[in-house]
């Protein structure tokens, strides 16, 4: 059974699995997801449609939201902000190079991913930023 303690805030439609731990002042609301052994706790949220699971932890005052996922061992901490709120109904792909010249050459790889882009028919997890710059780009 999920583990919770009276400060814990669940609300909504939000969801906790059976071996998903939520305490402290944490906060899971809206429609918001924590399973598999996942970890929320201290003064962190994850809300709208965001989903924490696997080994996860979301804790100090770490914010999940919108459609992010955060899985795997990935740990969100301190004031980090982790979020995917544009839904992507359109798939470009483009090459290395293309990419290198729609952002100037100044792009980052990123440990857990925020949004996930096909380059040379590979799948290449991205930064929010670096995300912003490639959209803008490609107009």
């Amino acid at each position: 059974m999920s583990q919770q303690t009276p400060n814990t805030r669940i609300e909504g439609s939000a969801t906790i699995g059976p071996y998903a731990k939520v305490y402290g002042n944490a906060q899971v609301y809206g429609n918001a997801r924590v399973f598999g052994n996942a970890v929320v706790c201290e003064n962190a949220r994850v809300y709208g449609n965001a989903k924490v699971y696997g080994d996860a932890w979301v804790y100090e005052n770490a914010q999940v939201y919108g459609d992010a996922e955060v899985y795997g061992n990935a740990e969100v901490s301190g004031c980090a902000r982790v979020y995917g709120d544009e839904p992507e109904t359109e798939v470009k792909k483009v090459t290395m190079t293309e990419l290198e010249k729609l952002v100037g050459g100044k792009f980052e790889i990123v440990e857990p991913p925020v949004h996930t882009i096909t380059i040379d028919g590979k799948e290449v997890q991205i930064s929010q930023e670096s995300f912003e710059a490639l959209k803008k780009s490609l107009g």
